[in-house]
């Protein structure tokens, strides 16, 4: 008969490449064999902190320190670490805000997009006019409905960064012009105008 010797699978975690900053967060993935593993403990200065999905990926978050920061995995007694170096942002940060659509009517959703050095960023804080609507996500998106302002500005903040832009908000007041028999069918057909 025939035996072979088979390697135990070996967990691996990973982190990808980049720079990376405080309070910021990023995507580790645990793959088993090379495949992405579900289920799998990550743990941060020995506190769970997250479990992976499906395909292996979890969001953590960095403290808001700089720093090497080691995240371990663990899964059915296999284990395995990876370290991230945090830095500070540099003072060339640039920051971009762009909102679409541009000129929404009140409710509309609207969405914000925020670039850090060009690239999507999560984790930049946005708010409208002062109030704070909540951080963007891995894509750097974040959505929110028109507010019956007018107008309202929308600010972005990453480190020390921080953009701006207003959009114009149309108002949904339905106007009928004055002097019309106002039956049904008059209404409606102004109405699909």
């Amino acid at each position: 008969y025939f035996q072979a010797d088979v390697p135990a699978p070996t967990l691996n975690l990973g982190v990808s490449e980049g720079t990376f900053h405080p309070g910021e967060y990023i995507t580790l993935r645990a793959t088993l064999d090379n495949r992405g593993e579900e289920d799998v403990t990550i743990r941060f200065n020995g506190s769970e902190i997250a479990t992976t999905d499906s395909d292996g990926f979890a969001s953590v978050r960095l403290p808001n320190e700089k720093g090497d920061i080691t995240f371990q995995a663990e899964k059915d007694g296999e284990t395995d670490a990876t370290a991230v170096t945090v830095v500070e942002p540099s003072d060339d940060t640039s920051i971009s805000v762009t909102v679409n659509p541009k000129t929404p009517a009140v409710s509309d959703e609207v969405t914000v997009t925020a670039r850090v050095n060009g690239e999507p960023r999560r984790g930049v804080r946005v708010s409208i006019d002062d109030n704070e609507l909540g951080e963007t996500r891995s894509d750097g998106k974040i959505h929110f409905n028109a507010p019956d302002t007018g107008s309202a500005t929308v600010e972005a903040v990453y480190g020390d960064a921080r953009e701006e832009t207003t959009i114009d908000i149309e108002s949904s007041d339905i106007h009928i012009p004055v002097g019309t028999d106002l039956d049904s069918t008059t209404v409606k057909e102004y109405l699909l105008q």
